[in-house]
C-alpha cells in the first residue's frame, strides 16, 4: 500500500483538498448533527442526552407532516416546470438557428444569469413583484379587471410565488445539464434518421429522449436535494419574516424549536 501511495502521490495530492474540505465541512458536521439530534440543547450550555425523543416528537408533529407534504408539492411541480423549461431552452440553444458562436455564447451566458444571482436579492425582488398593494404582478392583474391577490399572506396563493421563484432560479442550471446531453448526440444519428425518412417526433422519441435519460435522472436527484435543503435565505426574505403563511416550508420548522429537534428534522 505504501508503494502504491508513493507511486501515485501526485494524483493523491491533487485530490486531497477535496477530501479535506469534505471531512471538515460535510462529514464532521453530519456526525455532529446526528449527535445533537439525540439531545435537548438550546444552543448554549451542555447538551442533555434524550435518545430518540426528538424523532418521536417529529413523527407526531403536524407542522412536520404539513411541511413534508408541501415540500413534495414544491418538488413535483418544480420538477415538471423546470424540465419543460430547461428542455425547451436547451433545444433552442442547440438549434441550427444559432449559427454564430458569439450569439450562442451570449445566450448561454444570459440563460445562466439567474442561477448566479444572490438568493437574498432574489427573495427581495420577488417580494416586491408579488406585494399585494404595490407589486407589479397585482398591477397587471388589476389592469385586466381582476382584484388584487394576497400572494404572500394567503395559504392558498403563497405556494405559487415560491414555485415560480425556484423554477426561475434553478432552470438555468438544469438547462446546462440537458444542453450537455444534447451536444453529446452525434450528428450521424440525425443524418441517418433523416435518410431513413424519420419524422421529427420519431427523432425526439428514439434519439433525443433516450440520450437524455442520464441527464434527466441527474436532474431528478439534484432537484430533490435543492428543494429539501435549499431556500431558507430567499424564502425568509420573500415572506418579510413576519407572515406565517409559508411556515409550512421546511426551513420555517427551524425558527421556534430547540436545536436538538431542529437537527432531528434535518
Amino acid at each position: 500500500m505504501l508503494k502504491a501511495l508513493k507511486k501515485y502521490r501526485a494524483p493523491y495530492l491533487f485530490i486531497m483538498p477535496f477530501f479535506i474540505l469534505f471531512l471538515v465541512f460535510q462529514l464532521v458536521p453530519t456526525i455532529w448533527t446526528f449527535y445533537i439530534s439525540l439531545t435537548n440543547w438550546k444552543g448554549i450550555g451542555t447538551p442533555d442526552f434524550c435518545g430518540f425523543d426528538n424523532y418521536r416528537k417529529m413523527l407526531i408533529d403536524d407542522m412536520f407532516w404539513e411541511s413534508l407534504g408541501n415540500t413534495v408539492v414544491y418538488w413535483l411541480t418544480g420538477l415538471v416546470f423546470i424540465i419543460c423549461c430547461a428542455l425547451l431552452i436547451a433545444s433552442l440553444l442547440n438549434s441550427r438557428y444559432l449559427k454564430s458562436n458569439s450569439a450562442r455564447a451570449f445566450f448561454k451566458t444570459a440563460t445562466f444569469l439567474p442561477n448566479i444571482c444572490a438568493a437574498i436579492a432574489m427573495g427581495l425582488i420577488f417580494r416586491m413583484l408579488f406585494d399585494e398593494n404595490v407589486g407589479l404582478v397585482n398591477e397587471v392583474v388589476t389592469i385586466f379587471g381582476g382584484s388584487k391577490i394576497p400572494w404572500l399572506t394567503s395559504t392558498t396563493f403563497s405556494k405559487i410565488p415560491v414555485i415560480i421563484l425556484n423554477v426561475w432560479r434553478y432552470t438555468p442550471w438544469f438547462t446546462m445539464i440537458l444542453l450537455s446531453g444534447l451536444l453529446n448526440i452525434s450528428k450521424d444519428y440525425y443524418e441517418a434518421a433523416t435518410v431513413d425518412g424519420a419524422k421529427r417526433i420519431d427523432i425526439i422519441r428514439y434519439i433525443i429522449l433516450p440520450a437524455l435519460v442520464v441527464p434527466m435522472t441527474t436532474m431528478f436527484i439534484l432537484n430533490l436535494g435543492f428543494f429539501m435543503t435549499a431556500g431558507f435565505d430567499q424564502v425568509f426574505n420573500f415572506t418579510n419574516q413576519s407572515h406565517g403563511t409559508l411556515k409550512e416550508y421546511p426551513v420555517f420548522l427551524f425558527r421556534d424549536t430547540d436545536s436538538g429537534y431542529v437537527e432531528a428534522v434535518q
